[in-house]
């Protein structure tokens, strides 16, 4: 991945925005649980995204990589429900999977413009960089892929993912097999990073495919605070407009849910209430929030809040509103909070550590552009 970075970002330096990194992470583990309901998956499946984007923070401190803006990388990280006896045969007879987690005919299909293509340069990669190539020309029915260069890489670390039956999330919190049609999260989303995609593919994930509610109205809903909620946040100079955080939001849960291969974005709404088509119905509902609740206590349908370790007081205040109303209280689901906290060097290097949070929290990062501003005559 260190490798992969390096080359993006030297790539991209001249290019007015930060480069996208698509990395399709396999996980063997969910090779065959596309079936079960999300709420099964949703522990081990943080767990492993988290530590993917974890690692990605810290590679991009060390190699002195920004993760936005000219320059930059941006990556994000697409679950690939891959294991190595999979067999697609029957490939043209499958349909494509809304993401982010996705199967290989998907990620075969979508056809997106890539550049360049990277593959590990071991026996595992090979096998897989050929399954997929495979796919592509045999989807393509006959002409050629869309002139990516392919670039191997040596490979790295290992990570041991553990099956659903090893999260103890959901039986902690009772939730055994619980489905969810209607799931919200909230926060700022100002400058996005890494933290934000983990809550944003995590509360996508939570919704349940289209094929297993029959026909019923799926949401994704994400609270986005208003200028009521930022009038104390720090270096607010800094801070991005809600149009902007909306649209970069919208923009980042589209290129983890869509890969049919004609992917035109549509939105309708207003200064309010945004609303994204995303496949199979399901909507992408963006809401300018002025208190911490927003539509969580408006809205009876949500049955799902995605927090995260600092903000699940959050949760159980809006249960109890919910509680005054008379409504069921909302399933809560954790994810983790990126930091560098288990990494004995950051200790010891304290600028590593500060150069860490510039990646992960957005105080930071407007500290960092404010400080880059050019001072006021």
């Amino acid at each position: 991945m260190s490798k992969v970075s390096g080359l993006v970002n030297a790539s991209s330096r001249a290019a007015s925005r930060a480069a996208v990194l698509e990395i399709a992470l396999p996980c063997p583990a969910l090779g065959g649980q596309l079936g079960l309901p999300r709420s099964r998956i949703f522990g081990p499946t943080q767990t492993l995204l988290a530590g993917v984007y974890r690692l990605i923070c810290i590679i991009c401190v060390k190699e002195g990589i920004l993760t936005d803006g000219p320059g930059g990388v941006d990556a994000r990280v697409l679950l690939l429900a891959h294991s190595a006896n999979q067999s697609y045969e029957d490939v043209r007879r499958l349909s494509v999977s809304q993401g982010p987690m996705i199967d290989l005919p998907t990620l075969a299909l979508c056809r997106r413009p890539w550049v360049t293509v990277y593959s590990l340069g071991s026996e595992a990669g090979e096998v897989l960089l050929g399954e997929f190539l495979a796919l592509v020309e045999r989807q393509s029915e006959g002409s050629t892929r869309s002139g990516w260069a392919i670039e191997r890489v040596p490979g790295g670390i290992g990570v041991c993912v553990p099956g659903p039956e090893a999260s103890s999330t959901d039986k902690d919190q009772g939730q055994g097999a619980a489905t969810h049609v209607t799931v919200a999260v909230g926060g700022t989303f100002d400058h996005l990073h890494a933290g934000h995609k983990l809550l944003l593919t995590m509360t996508l994930l939570l919704v349940e495919p289209a094929f297993k509610v029959g026909g019923q109205r799926r949401r994704m809903i994400v609270g986005i605070s208003g200028d009521r909620l930022l009038k104390n946040k720090r270096f607010a100079e800094q801070l991005e407009s809600w149009s902007t955080r909306q649209t970069s939001v919208a923009e980042f849960v589209w290129s983890i849910s869509e890969f049919s291969p004609s992917r035109d974005i549509r939105s309708d709404g207003d200064s309010l209430t945004v609303t994204t088509f995303l496949p199979d119905e399901l909507t992408l509902e963006c809401v300018c929030i002025q208190d911490p609740f927003g539509p969580t206590v408006t809205d009876e349908a949500v049955s799902a809040l995605v927090v995260s370790q600092e903000t699940r007081s959050g949760g159980k205040s809006i249960n109890a509103k919910r509680k005054e109303r008379g409504w069921n209280e909302l399933a809560i689901y954790e994810v983790d909070v990126l930091d560098a906290q288990e990494d004995a060097e950051w200790e010891q290097e304290r600028g590593l550590k500060k150069e860490f949070e510039s990646k992960i929290s957005s105080t930071e990062i407007r500290r960092q552009k404010s400080e880059q501003a050019p001072a006021r005559a």
